[in-house]
């Protein structure tokens, strides 16, 4: 086994989810998300403590970052190291977050510039933390280009999700999340899209035998109900069929069958829009369940080359 532990982990689903969640705000400002105001601002806000956290965890791990904290410099010097251009990446969107998150926090116009560098590094973090798996050419599951995706889609989900659900606590709009719930469907399908063609090449034996030793660990052996019931059954099928309803719901399609067979009042169906929108908060922690899922199976089931030989 490697030896990444949880504090690694926990900074891999908050770095992914700190980005997700500039994006969030950031679409949601350019009216992709509908009228919902709180998602316009909630995501700039809480998108670099997030990450600021999960970096502080990150040095935490590494031991003489608090012993010798004057070390943590020579991570900036090596520009041909994944870990000297993640330092930088992490270190820019922090700053550039922060700064966004006060402007958020007082309602103040921001230049479009300061946006759009806040997104290349929103997507230079997402992507970071899967690229620094993929880097690291001893773990054949890990050294591959499916994991940055992966981690770059459930960046966005988990982001989003985190941003929705506090959105939701703060001031909902019922009505208003048809285009929410679109977003979170596509970003959940792609990634079971993603998912399925990571497990097909790793069946087929193209990341090699020691990658499909950790591909049974996941689906058939040590760490298959962790997979199967957390992972896939409540972080992705489970909001899936309910975004889909949700989304099918808030386009009355649903209703109108429903009021159409039992003759039901137009105002009755309008409250059990916003009764079932009650519930859609269940949805986001369903998708931040999964995201770390994700992360924890990742990490824990990867195997070195010489571990495999071994076995």
């Amino acid at each position: 086994m490697n030896h990444w532990g949880l504090l690694i982990i926990v900074y891999l689903f908050m770095g992914g989810m700190g980005a997700g969640a500039y994006l969030t705000s950031f679409i949601a400002n350019r009216g992709f998300l509908g009228h919902v105001p709180n998602l316009k601002y909630l995501g700039y806000m809480i998108s670099a403590p997030i990450v600021a956290l999960g970096t502080g965890l990150l040095v935490l791990d590494l031991g003489q970052g608090l012993r010798k904290p004057w070390l943590l410099f020579r991570l900036v010097t090596n520009f041909q190291s994944v870990m000297s251009w993640g330092t930088i990446i992490l270190c820019c969107f922090i700053f550039i977050g922060l700064i966004r998150g006060y402007l958020a926090w007082k309602n103040k116009q921001s230049l479009k510039l300061l946006d759009y560098l806040g997104v290349i590094l929103a997507f230079a973090t997402a992507g970071y933390t899967g690229m620094l798996l993929a880097a690291v050419s001893a773990i054949p599951f890990w050294n591959n280009g499916f994991i940055p995706i992966l981690f770059i889609i459930s960046a966005l989900s988990t982001g989003m999700s985190a941003t929705t659900f506090l959105a939701y606590f703060i001031g909902k709009e019922p009505d208003e999340h048809r285009r929410v719930n679109l977003m979170h469907l596509i970003l959940v399908a792609i990634e079971l899209l993603v998912l399925f063609l990571f497990f097909t090449a790793l069946s087929q034996g193209k990341m090699g035998a020691i990658a499909i030793q950790s591909e049974r660990m996941l689906l058939y052996d040590k760490f298959s109900f962790a997979f199967w019931f957390f992972f896939v059954g409540i972080g992705l099928v489970g909001p899936l069929i309910l975004y889909l309803y949700n989304y099918f719901h808030a386009a009355n399609l649903w209703l109108r069958l429903k009021r159409f067979f039992a003759n039901r009042k137009e105002s009755e169906t309008k409250n059990s829009i916003k009764n079932e929108f009650k519930y859609s908060w269940l949805c986001d922690i369903a998708i931040l369940i999964g995201g770390f899922s994700l992360r924890c199976l990742i990490v824990l089931a990867a195997l070195p080359l010489w571990n495999g030989l071994i076995n």
